[in-house]
């Protein structure tokens, strides 16, 4: 049996609000403090809180009365880390479907791609193609260059710290420190050339 388009269109728009809903996940799991994220699902979906709650033996109430922030933020970072997990898995069957219909797949990441320092070698999504574009660029770089040790430096310890783009669940320290690591104007003139 063949599909219509308008079929195909209607599948095209489901996977596509799936996907997107994954990468609203994501970026509340990245963006959001973990205690507001514990109580927005404490408000919106008290039900899966208390599930939780029951399911590894946390007196719910215990946790609420005294205000335990750590215990609030490790369920609501499980949780929303769960509903990820729970997404992805359903995503990767409807990859391979989605794909004999000729219909293009999504792919999520966590848009460390997009921090100043990937950027600067546009935008790598992988360790070796970061490196390979980097050691194109140290090797042309005037060793005696004032930023030459920053910029080794620099991407040495992203190397060793690597953050792939595709993992929804990145260390959120390690996240930041590289997302929020400027690149100096001197720097992006010396890359660019």
């Amino acid at each position: 049996m063949e599909i219509s388009n308008n079929i195909l269109e209607l599948i095209e728009a489901g996977y596509k609000q799936h996907c997107d809903s994954i990468s609203t996940l994501v970026y509340e799991r990245l963006n959001v403090s973990a205690d507001q994220i514990f109580s927005r699902l404490f408000k919106e979906h008290r039900g899966v809180v208390n599930a939780y709650c029951d399911k590894y033996d946390i007196d719910l109430a215990s946790v609420l009365e005294a205000n335990d922030i750590e215990v609030k933020q490790n369920i609501g970072l499980s949780i929303i880390e769960n509903d990820i997990m729970t997404a992805l898995g359903s995503k990767s069957k409807y990859d391979d479907e989605i794909k004999q219909l000729g219909i293009k797949t999504i792919r999520i990441t966590n848009g460390i791609e997009d921090c100043p320092w990937l950027t600067l070698f546009n935008s790598p999504n992988n360790l070796a193609w970061f490196v390979k574009r980097t050691d194109k660029v140290i090797e042309y770089l005037d060793p005696n260059n004032k930023w030459h040790d920053f910029i080794v430096q620099t991407i040495e310890t992203i190397k060793d710290n690597w953050i792939d783009p595709q993992s929804v669940k990145p260390n959120l320290d390690d996240y930041w420190q590289l997302m929020d690591l400027e690149v100096p104007e001197e720097v992006k003139d010396l890359v660019v050339k």
